[in-house]
């Protein structure tokens, strides 16, 4: 017994990227993963600014995670090293070095991102 079976190419091909279809719905679940774990990593009152989408590109369909945070640079690229001093006479410290003052400035930096 012989079977013959013909493929259309452009119909799988549409199949498979169909919104809604097996191809998206393995996508979306892959980066509602990987944003759920930029949202347990991200600090402070950022996570509330990640989200995601499933967006087609120049290579079909693409998951895309945003943060509109403010400050998102600053933790992505790293400030200038600069001297932390403390506000309104507040004492300032650090959590890492277990030093803090209630002077003006502790002589505390902060280093930045190092490129390596």
């Amino acid at each position: 017994m012989s079977v013959e079976v013909h493929l259309d190419q452009g119909r799988l091909s549409r199949f498979l990227r169909l919104r809604g279809g097996i191809v998206e719905r393995n996508l979306a679940r892959r980066t509602s993963r990987v944003t759920d774990i930029a949202r347990g990593l991200a600090p402070g009152s950022m996570p509330q600014y990640i989200d995601w989408h499933i967006e087609e590109g120049a290579g079909g369909l693409q998951g895309v995670i945003t943060c509109d945070h403010p400050a998102t640079l600053y933790l992505l690229e790293g400030t200038h090293p600069h001297l932390i001093k403390a506000r309104r006479g507040k004492a300032c410290g650090s959590k890492s070095t277990g030093r803090s003052c209630s002077r003006g400035s502790c002589g505390i930096r902060a280093r930045g991102r190092t490129t390596s």
